[in-house]
């Protein structure tokens, strides 16, 4: 059975589609710059995953702990936030809890990051804390930590380069969750987002 070729079409002189209006462009929002001080208060930063890395600093960069966890090992979780909330007191500074918001990847691994992130959320609640938290991306917290270049870097090869800038940071050798936890505190001490939530 053979088919004839159809023939080309033209467009008529007088179309029955309606032309669209140009879409208007939109104003850009002004973001507030960041510090270029520390900022006065104390930050509880998650690198948001099963196994969780965190990091608990105030202004002018002391870390004043940092570690890995388990998020369903709950009691751990409530010790953290609560020790940071306790030190944040005693500093007569606000606590503000920075978490990497879930990104990329499987639609099973985001699932699992945000549960992980759920877990912290709760230990804040629990802990009495209702506010100040933070989501931030990783490409926004790794370009002005580590640069433009490792902003969008695959996360098995920024890992290497996270561990060697938090080691230079804190002066000790440091594990791959933690390292990231150490560079998301080191940029919500001078976070416009973290300055918004402490207003």
């Amino acid at each position: 059975m053979s088919k004839a070729p159809s023939s080309p079409r033209t467009a008529s002189a007088t179309s029955s589609v309606r032309t669209h209006r140009p879409r208007a462009r939109r104003a850009r929002r002004k973001r507030e710059a960041a510090s270029a001080l520390p900022l006065r208060c104390v930050v509880l930063a998650v690198d948001t995953a099963a196994n969780s890395g965190w990091a608990i600093c105030r202004g002018q960069d002391d870390y004043l702990c940092f570690g890995e966890v388990d998020t369903l090992d709950e009691p751990s979780l409530n010790y953290i936030v609560v020790w940071a909330v306790t030190r944040a007191a005693q500093l007569g500074l606000p606590l503000v809890l920075v978490l990497e918001a879930p990104f990329g990847g499987p639609v099973r691994t985001l699932l699992g990051l945000g549960a992980a992130g759920e877990r912290w959320r709760a230990a804040w609640r629990r802990a009495g804390q209702a506010g100040r938290t933070v989501l931030v991306q990783p490409a926004e917290w790794r370009a002005p930590v580590l640069g433009r270049r490792w902003a969008r870097a695959p996360r098995d090869e920024v890992r290497a380069h996270e561990q060697a800038t938090a080691a230079s940071i804190v002066g000790e050798r440091t594990a791959a969750d933690e390292s990231a936890a150490i560079l998301i505190a080191r940029w919500g001490l001078r976070a416009a987002k973290v300055s918004q939530v402490l207003r």
